[in-house]
C-alpha cells in the first residue's frame, strides 16, 4: 500500500494513487508514521483509516517540524517553537486562483522545505473540494518526513479561532471546547508530539508576532510578493496589518450574514481605527480578549517545550488572559447592529 519508487513516497488508496516527492535516500517510514499518515488523510472524509493495531512503536526523535502554509499564524508558531523545520505541502495541480509564489517567499524567510504532492486530491474522489480536511490533515507531510528529519514534535499554525472558536458559521464564529486527547495519543503512538503553539491566541496575536516577515500573509491568489487586495482574507490581513482596503465583493457578501466568521480580528481592528465599515461600527461586543493567551491551550504544547514557549510568550509581551468570560460568551453575531 505504501512505497518509494521513483523518487516518490506513494500511497495506493483504492480511489487514487497519492504520492510525495521525496529526495535521495529517503526511506520507507516507520510504520507507525504510514498508519498516522494515512488515518489524517482519510478520517476527515468519511473513512475510518488505519488504527495502527499490532505495529510497534515508534522512538520519539529529538527535533520539531512545522506543516507551514505561508500565513502568519504558521509563521508565529515558527518563532514559538525552538528551532522549527518548517515544510510546505505543494500541491502538483491547484485550482485556477491557486498560487504559490507568497507561499514560496515566506517559506524561503522561514528556511522551510517545499515538498511536492498530489495528497489533496484524494477529497475530489468524495465529491469535495481539493484539500485536506480534519484536524492535523495538513500536517501529513511533516509526518511522513519525521524518520527523515528526525521530528519527535510536528506542529501547526492552528489559533484559537480555529481549535476554541469553530462554531456552525465557520472559524471564529462560537465558543466550542474541543477534546483532541485522542489525536494527541494517535500521534504519540507515532513517536511524535502534536503541538499546536498558536492554540490561544487569535490572529491578532500571530499577526504581531509575524510582522516582521515581509511574505507571511497567507493569500493563495496573490503573486510577487502581494496578496490579491480582492478576497475577504485581504480585507481582514490588511487591517491587522494597519493598512486597510476598500471592501471587495466577498468581504460584503461575508458581512451581510449574521454570522461572520473571523470577527474577533474584524473588530479590534475598527477598535483600533485601523477599520471601518457600516456594519462592523455598530456591532459592540466585548473583545477584551483577542490580543491575549488562552491559559487552557496549554495542552497543546508538549511538557518539554513548554518552558521555551512560555518564555517566548514573556518576550513578546502578550499576557494571559485570565477571566475567560467573554471568550467563553463569544458569538459571532450582529448583536447591536
Amino acid at each position: 500500500m505504501w512505497q518509494v519508487e521513483h523518487g516518490r513516497l506513494c500511497f495506493r488508496h483504492p480511489r487514487k494513487l497519492l504520492w510525495w516527492e521525496v529526495p535521495a535516500g529517503f526511506e520507507l517510514p516507520h510504520p507507525a508514521l504510514l498508519a498516522l499518515a494515512e488515518y489524517l488523510l482519510v478520517s476527515g472524509l468519511g473513512e475510518r483509516g488505519s488504527e495502527g493495531g499490532g505495529i510497534s512503536p515508534r522512538p520519539f526523535g529529538t527535533k520539531v517540524g512545522l506543516a507551514y502554509s505561508g500565513g502568519c499564524d504558521s509563521t508565529a508558531a515558527c518563532y514559538l517553537l525552538p528551532d522549527p523545520t518548517p515544510i510546505y505541502t505543494r500541491v502538483a495541480n491547484p485550482s485556477k486562483l491557486h498560487r504559490f509564489d507568497n507561499a514560496l517567499l515566506a517559506l524561503h524567510e522561514v528556511g522551510g522545505v517545499s515538498v511536492l504532492t498530489n495528497s489533496d486530491e484524494l477529497a475530489g474522489t468524495f465529491g469535495r473540494k481539493h484539500g485536506f480536511y480534519g484536524t492535523g490533515a495538513f500536517m501529513v507531510t511533516a509526518i511522513l518526513f519525521a524518520d527523515y528529519y528526525d521530528f519527535g514534535t510536528v506542529a501547526d499554525g492552528n489559533v484559537l479561532e480555529t481549535l476554541y472558536l469553530y462554531g456552525a458559521g465557520g472559524h471564529g464564529t462560537k465558543y466550542r471546547a474541543r477534546d483532541l486527547s485522542g489525536l494527541q495519543r494517535r500521534f504519540e503512538a507515532a513517536g511524535l508530539y502534536y503541538c499546536a503553539p498558536c492554540a490561544g491566541m487569535s490572529e491578532v496575536v500571530t499577526t504581531r508576532i509575524a510582522q516582521e516577515n515581509r511574505f507571511a500573509m497567507g493569500c493563495m491568489r496573490g503573486t510577487d510578493g502581494k496578496p490579491c487586495n480582492d478576497c475577504m482574507k485581504c480585507y481582514r490581513k490588511n487591517a491587522l496589518q494597519g493598512h486597510a482596503i476598500p471592501p471587495c465583493r466577498e468581504s460584503e457578501l461575508k458581512l451581510s450574514n449574521d454570522i461572520i466568521p473571523m470577527l474577533p480580528s474584524l473588530l479590534w481592528s475598527v477598535r483600533t481605527g485601523t477599520l471601518s465599515h457600516p456594519v462592523l461600527d455598530r456591532i459592540d461586543k466585548n473583545i477584551s480578549w483577542v490580543d491575549k493567551w488562552y491559559e487552557d491551550s496549554i495542552r497543546y504544547v508538549p511538557d518539554h517545550l513548554r518552558p521555551y514557549f512560555m518564555a517566548k510568550l514573556e518576550d513578546y509581551g502578550i499576557e494571559a488572559m485570565g477571566d475567560d468570560s467573554a471568550l467563553k460568551a463569544w458569538v459571532s453575531d450582529r448583536q447591536g447592529a
